[in-house]
């Protein structure tokens, strides 16, 4: 990704420029409020991956609601959706918090000249209590760390284990 990153200029950081009385432009860093994990429950989760390819398991959506839980997904064309426990949530939570996610830039992309024909794009949503709400989404870069693959790794075991537990 380092390699990529300098040949295509990915998102990173970016400076303001503040213009001064009488014309003086002057670059300063963005003084932004440091991002902090959102108290409370994780209430939904959305993570969606879009590639050149169709997985098996894809477009989750995990949700706490007043009669339970529910984890919905795409299986090859089909969508379902099942009962799950609210440790499915707890576990998202726990990667959200130890990977950092809450400091993911509300978007991601390649910076260069011309047009993918081909890549991939991605969205992830989190909801918790009190309303905080962390969305972030990218088109052929993604955030630094393994926030995402985690979270798809989490929803996928458990739509592979619950779509074989339908099938015994």
């Amino acid at each position: 990704m380092g390699i990529l990153g300098m040949l295509f200029g990915c998102k990173g950081k970016e400076k303001a420029v503040e213009q001064q009385n009488g014309g003086d432009v002057n670059t300063t860093e963005v003084k932004k409020e440091q991002p902090t994990m959102p108290e409370g429950r994780l209430n939904r989760v959305k993570y969606s991956y879009q590639g050149m390819m169709m997985e098996e398991f894809g477009n989750f959506d995990l949700q706490r609601l007043p009669e339970g839980c529910k984890l919905s997904f795409r299986h090859f064309s089909s969508e379902v959706s099942y009962e799950v426990s609210d440790t499915l949530l707890d576990a998202a939570r726990s990667i959200i918090e130890q990977e950092r996610m809450y400091e993911y830039d509300s978007h991601y992309s390649l910076k260069m000249d011309g047009r993918i024909l081909d890549g991939y794009s991605w969205d992830f949503d989190a909801w918790f209590e009190g309303g905080k709400k962390i969305s972030t989404g990218g088109r052929h870069v993604s955030p630094e760390g393994d926030g995402l693959h985690k979270i798809s790794t989490l929803l996928s075991n458990a739509a592979r284990q619950l779509v074989q537990a339908e099938k015994e």
